[in-house]
């Protein structure tokens, strides 16, 4: 069970710093560029990641039981 609520965490923390970073290359850099743009979907990417990882592991957990 720890080991899902710090994946679940992760998934909440990376999701934070997403948001953050991306309100602040909207501060930095107001119009669209191909950069800012790239670092935004990285840190998206990441998320997405960090979200299937933990999936991963409730399934590493529960399957087991369910089967």
């Amino acid at each position: 069970w720890a080991i899902l609520v710090i994946t679940i965490g992760l998934v909440f923390i990376l999701e934070f710093i997403n948001s953050s970073l991306e309100q602040i290359v909207d501060l930095v850099i107001p119009e669209i560029k191909e950069k800012p743009k790239v670092a935004k979907d990285v840190a998206a990417a990441g998320v997405l990641v960090s979200a299937i990882v933990a999936i991963l592991v409730a399934a590493f957990l529960f399957l087991p039981k369910i089967i």
